[in-house]
C-alpha cells in the first residue's frame, strides 16, 4: 500500500499498511479489496432488496431505505476515520488490520452514502411532484450537496494513481479535513434527533467517541509543537517562560 495512505508517521500505522499483500491488483487495489468492496455492494443490495420487499415501493419505504443507508455509511465511516487512532492507542492485530483495510471502508462508505442521496432524488419525482424543495429547503440541498462533492473526492484519493498525483501532505490535507467535516456532520444529524428521540442517542454518542480519539490523536502528534508555540508566545506578550 502507498505511503500516501498515511496520516502520520506513527510507527504502529506505518507497520499496519504492510499486513496486505499487494503482488495481484486492480487498478492499484489488491484483490482483497475489491472483495470487500463487493461484498459491501452484495450486502446493500441485499437489505434494500429485502425492505422493497417487505413493504413495497411507498415512500415511508423510501425514508427506510435513506436511513439504512445513512447508518450503513456511518458504520463504514467510524471504521475509516477511527482506525489511526485505534492503531496508535490500541496496537493490536485488530486494529492493524483496520488501518490496512482503511482505503476500502472509506470507498465502501462513499457508496452507501451515495445510494442515500440517490434514494432522495428518487423520491422526489415518485412522490413530490417533481418539486425538490418539498423534500427539504434549498439550503439542506445546497449544503448536501457540497458534503458530496468532498465524499466524491475522498474516494477518489483512496485509489493509489489519483492519491500519488495528489501528493502526500495534500492528500493528508484533504482526508484529514473532509473526515472532520463529515463527522460534524453526522454530529450534528443525530445530535440533534437524539434530542427528541431516544433511537438516535447510541449514534450521536459513537459520533462524539470517533471525535475524541481523532482529536486526542491530533494531540499526542503536535502536543510538543504546541507547547513550543504557547512558550514562544508567553515569553514575547510576557516577558515570562511559559508553561
Amino acid at each position: 500500500m502507498p505511503v500516501d495512505f498515511l496520516e502520520g508517521s506513527d510507527p504502529v500505522v506505518v507497520q499496519s499498511t504492510t499486513m496486505i499483500d499487494t503482488s495481484r491488483n486492480i487498478l492499484g487495489w489488491p484483490i482483497k479489496g475489491w472483495s470487500i468492496l463487493v461484498a459491501w455492494l452484495v450486502l446493500l443490495l441485499s437489505v434494500d432488496s429485502l425492505i422493497i420487499a417487505i413493504n413495497g415501493v411507498t415512500e415511508p419505504l423510501f425514508s427506510q431505505l435513506a436511513r439504512f443507508h445513512v447508518r450503513a455509511a456511518f458504520f463504514m465511516f467510524w471504521l475509516a476515520f477511527a482506525a489511526s487512532p485505534l492503531a496508535v492507542f490500541f496496537p493490536n492485530r485488530i486494529t492493524h488490520r483496520l488501518m490496512a483495510y482503511r482505503p476500502y471502508f472509506g470507498v465502501c462508505f462513499a457508496v452507501a452514502h451515495l445510494a442515500f442521496l440517490f434514494t432522495n432524488i428518487a423520491r422526489v419525482p415518485l412522490f413530490y411532484s417533481g418539486k425538490p424543495f418539498d423534500l427539504t429547503g434549498p439550503l439542506n440541498w445546497v449544503l448536501g450537496g457540497s458534503l458530496y462533492v468532498v465524499i466524491i473526492a475522498l474516494a477518489v484519493t483512496s485509489f493509489p494513481a489519483p492519491a500519488q498525483r495528489l501528493g502526500n501532505r495534500r492528500w493528508r490535507i484533504l482526508h484529514t479535513t473532509g473526515g472532520y467535516l463529515i463527522a460534524l456532520t453526522y454530529l450534528n444529524s443525530f445530535g440533534l434527533r437524539a434530542l427528541f428521540q431516544a433511537e438516535y442517542i447510541p449514534w450521536a454518542v459513537a459520533v462524539l467517541v470517533l471525535l475524541g480519539l481523532r482529536i486526542t490523536l491530533e494531540w499526542k502528534r503536535h502536543s510538543a509543537k504546541l507547547h513550543t508555540v504557547v512558550r514562544e508566545c508567553c515569553v514575547r506578550c510576557c516577558g515570562m517562560g511559559g508553561p
